[in-house]
């Protein structure tokens, strides 16, 4: 017997209410939503401060509830502290992370 179902299908890529992504150490890099060791020669890369990430999706808007879930264990809570409604929201930690923290998150629209 199910009690219930939930699913959620991604229609437009650049507008994911739900999704993954990761907090990286200081001496890596975010590309394609995995660390990477930061190269200073590859312009697309963005060196991670150790602390925050920038997710982007233009499903966001100034009324969403955005929750993120850390996929570890962690000493310090993952907050959203930022959101640029249509661009973006930014999940931070007080502390500089020692090691890279994949998280969930997913985004619920409050009417």
């Amino acid at each position: 017997m199910v009690a219930g179902a939930f699913s959620v299908k991604v229609v437009d890529t650049s507008a994911p209410t739900i999704g993954k992504s990761v907090l990286c150490k200081s001496t890596e890099a975010l590309q394609a939503g995995t660390c990477v060791t930061y190269d200073s020669a590859e312009a697309s890369m963005t060196q991670a401060d150790g602390k925050s990430v920038v997710v982007k999706t233009t499903a966001v808007s100034a009324k969403s509830k955005v929750f993120v879930t850390p996929k570890i264990v962690t000493d310090q809570p993952l907050a959203v502290t930022k959101i640029i409604p249509g661009v973006s929201f930014s999940v931070e930690v007080k502390n500089s992370v020692t090691e890279n923290t994949d998280f969930d998150w997913f985004i619920v629209e409050e009417k």
